[in-house]
This record gives structure tokens, sequence and C-alpha cells, in this order.
């Protein structure tokens, strides 16, 4: 009985360590995401409405931004996504305004600021929208 005991005591450490192991699995955050809302703990954010869509695909990001009345802007780069955190670098090599935390689920990427002073809720869209892409500066 205990040479059973032990021996199933191994197997489920085992599995433990296997499902532990540097080959699990990250949700992909791939997609399309558009803004949702912006929470944050500074004093003020202004009062202009602000519209963004982000677009992630294999390492490659598009934003389409708009603050207030005015058009759109595209800005793209590169990012990595690695163990929950975001990093990436603009098309001109300037790195993003933060190195971001990660969560997904319920059709929804939450992106928390270095320090958690600002939290971003995106949700996902199918694309972006065709008055969005004719609408750059």
């Amino acid at each position: 009985m205990m040479k059973v005991l032990r021996i199933l005591a191994m197997a489920a450490v085992m599995i433990a360590c296997l499902s532990c192991g540097k080959n699990r699995k990250v949700a992909s955050i791939d997609g399309v995401w558009e803004l949702e809302s912006i929470e944050t703990r500074s004093v003020q954010i202004g009062d202009a409405e602000i519209s963004v869509y982000l677009k992630l695909d294999s390492g490659r990001f598009d934003i389409y931004q708009k603050v207030g009345a005015g058009r759109y802007r595209h800005f793209d780069g590169t990012y990595i996504y690695s163990e929950g955190k975001l990093s990436g670098k603009y098309s001109d090599g300037k790195p993003l305004g933060s190195i971001y935390d990660v969560e997904t689920g319920n059709g929804r990427l939450i992106l928390f600021t270095a320090g958690g002073l600002e939290k971003d809720i995106y949700v996902k869209v199918d694309s972006i929208p065709d008055n969005v892409l004719e609408d750059i500066i």
C-alpha cells in the first residue's frame, strides 16, 4: 500500500512540474481591440474624447488614435508579449510609454502601466472600421 501511495505521489509531482514548465501556452493577445475606458490615478486626463483602435498581429502593432474632434493618427511598430508583460517600440525606434502588465478574458484586453497608475480596458472587435481608416492624417 505504501508503495502505491509513493508512486501516486511521485506521479502527482511529475504532473505538477510538467504543467509549470516553460512550454506553458500563453493566451494570445493578437487581434483588433477598441479602447473602452481608461482608469487613471492622475489628477486629470483632460476633457477630450479619446478613440483608440489597437491591432496586434504576431509581434507587430498598429494604433489608430483620435483625440477630441481631430482626425485619426496612425502609429505602428513591434511588440513583445511574454510572461504577462507587453513591451515594444514604435517604428521610429522610440519605446512604448510603459511596459504593461496584461490581463485577458471575456473578450477584453486590460493593460496596466508600470506602477499601476493607469488601466486601459480594450474590447475585442472584428476589424478597424472603414471610417477610421479613411480618416487618417
